[in-house]
């Protein structure tokens, strides 16, 4: 009975991630055309696969299999492989967790392949914001952050509508964050 009720909870929130790929993408494409080639959905053993491909220096800094695996013991989570074209090509991975009242959502690792010229070059970060804030207003959540952001990072969040938190007191990182408008 436990293990089918974990089941079926997972199932139900595999639905708001699915939903919320599918939202932004309607969105994304009603706006502009040119992400028509756009794929999202979950870190599969496919996507797995097309990211050991990456080239060595995109896939030294972490390992996904292992960082999917940790973050999938729980289910409300942002779970995200992004693709493009046809035939589709893995241009970046995305992952993050709900605080533990689902007020904020944390968007913990996002990478992109390196490659020139890659799909989506320059837009990923956008399309991995617009999906967070989607899923956190899916859950009622208040806050989208994005954990320990790169200057370059930072800069781009800014014009995306994200304030930068410097780390402090209390705090055991910096972070950019946004208020969620659902």
């Amino acid at each position: 009975m436990q293990q089918n009720n974990a089941r079926v909870a997972n199932l139900r929130h595999r639905l708001r991630r699915e939903n919320a790929h599918e939202t932004v993408i309607a969105r994304l494409v009603a706006r502009w055309p040119e992400f028509g080639g756009l794929k999202l959905g979950q870190i599969t053993p496919g996507a797995l696969s097309a990211w050991r491909r990456w080239p060595e220096a995109d896939r030294a800094w972490n390992d996904w299999e292992k960082t999917v695996a940790k973050y999938r013991k729980r289910y409300a989570r942002l779970e995200m492989a992004i693709w493009y074209g046809e035939p589709p090509s893995l241009c970046a991975l995305a992952i993050g967790r709900f605080s533990t009242g689902r007020q904020i959502l944390s968007v913990n690792l996002v990478k992109a392949v390196s490659r020139r010229p890659a799909p989506l070059r320059g837009q990923i970060l956008f399309v991995v914001a617009e999906v967070a804030l989607a899923l956190a207003a899916a859950y009622g959540a208040s806050i989208v952050r994005f954990t320990e952001p790169s200057e370059a990072v930072r800069q781009r969040l800014t014009n995306l509508g994200f304030r930068y938190v410097a780390r402090r007191t209390g705090l055991p990182y910096d972070f950019s964050e946004r208020e969620v408008f659902s």
